[in-house]
């Protein structure tokens, strides 16, 4: 045979490109699998094309295995030809991986066979192929050579069988489980063991007038849905799906296999935003409403949480009783609002030096000395780094939070400390010792009670109780979370990145809890004993805050800044420089005053700024459907400082169009050395700001959220401000409960006192006496 037949021959059979890469190293990967797999002939390849490809061999030299670079679309569109190509570099095959290989060879050529040959297959079945092939080849890429070896056998009903106990099990990793699953699936496909098309919607089943039976059902008063829009219809599978059900072939009764579900039907249209389909709509109210469900979870008064008697029952434990671990384990579990199995860790330590450096939320320490219990402080997954230039001017960031046992819970847990504290040696030892026993009992603790059976008192309850009454103290969840080291039920919130607060203000919330639980035991007195008094100095939460101290020295250098350049008479940049210092103050006094994001033009349009109703809007991070833009009250500082620059703009501009300057700007701008206008954007503002102002633009915000806390804003109006709202907490939903005026008058009155502690005056610019 001549050696162009022999090439043709190989190429034809394993599906090889046109560029034929690496030819004479698959021809002899064919020849180690043919001398391989003697004595299997089931596998064996065909004669014609081991001849073929010794022919090759002998007449293109080319060291066997050699690496070659994959062209492009070559996994893709020639998944064998990549495939075996990857397998020829391989050294270490043996007779058991051989036979693996060259079954799913002679599989595939098979199949392609059959498709050859019946011209008339669906489109489908085609496609199926394909994908199939793709994926077998992909995963033989990907397998080890012992993993191929593992599920050899002598034919493909037996490997197949391999391969499912393979999936099944768990000897392999994850990744490997899938490229099996990968090989599995060709094999069922190529069996005919399961009959499935690639496309989906052109599969044979039961007729869509035979598919399902509904019933319509009437509308529940209980469950709100009694509306003429909406209608609930009950789903049954029809018989012929019935009994293609797994349920059915294993042996159950038609009667006890469920129906096929509820489904309400609403008849109002879905409301779309610009450049949206039905599709994407209906996707994004189900992701909004599984988000409104999480939301709901920090409401005050829900089902979850603990009543009044509940806690009473937990806190009238026996101080002796309290030896047992579960008790303990419950009464730590519900004052520090962690999960079980981060209680069941708890150590003790004698002083706060036996600390370990680094604390995660998860640990936790009691410190028998002190009477207060020690974690870490959490934290966003990823966080702005503080550069080494700016930590003159950052407040002192810790990364722990100490809080106290009072007097009441002290007495609950004394007994046991002082068991586990005797000879105190090490620097700590471990609060408690579980035993078989305990831990039975703590896992029937888990799940909450049945539905219609009694509410009971569970571990999920207890764990949460904390959250919700630091919750329902403020309104502000992200000290809540620092708290009790738990993030929101909608997942971590950009208020937890941006929020500071002084470590007695977590301690002060704390305690409030605290005590009003100890009120419950004793409802005569007022109280236990005296508050802890725990000398905290330092901040938590945002590691970007700044010092009060640095505000007021920028605030100070913008306003000289300004002085300067007023009287710098006989300076050729005059008016460019008096009018650039003029903006950079009104712009520095807007970002510390309104909390904005500098991820766009600032204060863009005049209309966005009501003078009349004391209110700015900011369009400054949002879709195109506006659905985060928030209303900021101006106290009256900032009013006055944006009515100077608004005549003093005016001004300007009206001299600069008789000069013949060009650009277009908005509400505030700059202006270049030759006269033309310059719009206020991130770059600018950091060019601007480059002489005094060294820190990242969004300093403002690490501030101004923890100073209106400071100043005792409720959480939901900060969150109002600052824009940190999630899914079903936005303040102008359909039934929020927020109230614009009074929102306006509490934050406008922080904001006022804000601006006073800076130092911001007003300043006027040219025009104004």
């Amino acid at each position: 045979m001549r050696t162009d037949q022999c090439i043709q021959e190989v190429s034809t059979y394993c599906q090889l490109s046109r560029t034929q890469t690496g030819l004479p190293s698959i021809a002899q990967l064919l020849l180690r699998l043919d001398k391989l797999t003697e004595g299997v002939p089931s596998v064996q390849l065909p004669s014609a094309i081991v001849n073929a490809a010794a022919t090759v061999v002998e007449a293109i030299s080319e060291e066997p295995g050699e690496d070659h670079t994959f062209e492009r679309g070559l996994k893709t569109e020639y998944p064998v030809h990549a495939g075996l190509l990857q397998l020829s570099s391989r050294k270490n095959l043996d007779s058991a991986s051989a036979v693996t290989i060259s079954m799913i060879l002679v599989a595939t050529r098979e199949w392609r066979d059959r498709l050859e040959i019946g011209a008339t297959e669906k489109d489908a079945s085609r496609k199926m192929f394909s994908l199939s092939e793709y994926d077998v080849w992909l995963a033989l890429r990907k397998l080890p050579t012992a993993v191929l070896a593992d599920i050899s056998d002598s034919s493909f009903e037996a490997l197949y069988r391999n391969i499912e106990g393979a999936t099944a099990g768990e000897c392999y990793g994850k990744g490997q489980r899938m490229d099996l699953r990968r090989v599995e699936r060709f094999f069922a496909r190529f069996l005919g063991i399961r009959e499935r098309t690639a496309n989906r919607a052109s599969r044979d089943s039961v007729p869509k007038d035979e598919q399902h039976v509904t019933t319509l059902l009437e509308s529940d008063p209980e469950t709100d849905l009694e509306h003429p829009k909406v209608s609930i219809w009950e789903h049954h599978l029809c018989p012929k799906e019935l009994r293609r059900t797994i349920a059915y072939s294993e042996g159950n009764s038609a009667a006890e296999i469920q129906n096929a579900g509820n489904y309400f039907r609403e008849q109002t249209p879905i409301s779309r935003t610009h450049g949206q389909t039905p599709e994407i709509a209906a996707r994004r109210v189900r992701g909004q409403i599984a988000h409104i469900r999480r939301t709901a979870q920090m409401l005050p008064g829900r089902w979850g949480q603990l009543t009044d008697d509940e806690i009473c029952q937990l806190l009238t434990t026996e101080a002796g009783y309290v030896f047992l671990a579960v008790p303990a384990l419950r009464i730590l579990s519900l004052m520090t609002g962690r999960p079980y199995d981060d209680v069941a860790k708890i150590r003790l330590v004698a002083t706060e030096d036996n600390l370990p450096l680094t604390i995660s939320p998860d640990d936790l320490y009691v410190v028998t000395n002190d009477r207060t219990w020690v974690t870490g402080v959490l934290a966003p997954e990823d966080r702005r780094k503080a550069h080494p230039e700016w930590e003159p001017v950052l407040q002192p960031h810790l990364d722990r939070l100490v809080l106290p046992i009072t007097g009441y819970f002290w007495e609950l847990l004394k007994v046991l400390v002082t068991r586990r504290s005797r000879g105190l040696s090490k620097r700590s030892v471990s609060l408690f010792d579980l035993g078989d026993d305990t831990v039975r009992i703590l896992s029937g603790e888990i799940s909450l009670s049945a539905r219609n059976a009694p509410r009971r008192v569970t571990r999920t309850r207890i764990e949460q109780q904390l959250y919700s009454e630091i919750l329902a103290l403020d309104g502000d969840f992200v000290e809540a979370s620092l708290i009790t080291g738990r993030h929101p039920p909608g997942g971590t919130s950009a208020a937890l990145f941006y929020h500071w607060c002084n470590r007695e203000h977590l301690v002060a919330q704390y305690t409030k809890v605290l005590k009003r639980w100890e009120r419950l035991v004793k409802r005569e007195q007022t109280g236990i004993g005296q508050q802890q008094q725990l000398r905290l100095d330092g901040a938590v939460g945002s590691n970007l805050s700044l010092r009060m101290s640095a505000i007021q020295t920028l605030c100070s250098d913008f306003q000289s800044d300004v002085e300067r350049w007023r009287t710098a008479w006989g300076d050729p940049e005059l008016l460019t420089g008096f009018h650039n210092a003029f903006t950079n103050y009104t712009l520095f006094m807007v970002l510390f005053l309104t909390g904005y994001r500098v991820v766009t033009d600032v204060l863009d349009k005049r209309s966005d700024w009501d003078e009349e109703a004391g209110t700015l809007v900011i369009v400054d991070k949002t879709a195109d459907d506006m659905g985060h833009v928030r209303m900021v009250p101006v106290c009256s500082t900032l009013r006055a400082q944006l009515r100077a620059y608004e005549q003093h703009s005016q001004l300007i501009r009206e001299r600069l169009v008789c000069l013949g300057a060009e650009g277009s700007a908005g509400f505030l701008f700059y202006l270049s050395r030759s006269g033309d206008l310059e719009r206020v954007t991130p770059r600018t503002i950091k060019a601007r700001f480059a002489w005094g102002y060294g820190l990242h633009l969004n300093s403002n915000r690490h501030y101004l959220r923890g100073a209106l806390r400071e100043s005792g804003v409720s959480g939901n109006y900060v969150d109002a401000l600052m824009g940190h709202w999630g899914i079903g907490r936005e303040p102008t939903a359909r039934y929020s409960g927020f109230d614009p005026l009074h929102y306006t008058k509490q934050v406008g009155a922080a904001l006022e006192e804000i601006a006073e502690q800076i130092g911001f005056v007003v300043i006027s610019g040219y025009g104004e006496k």
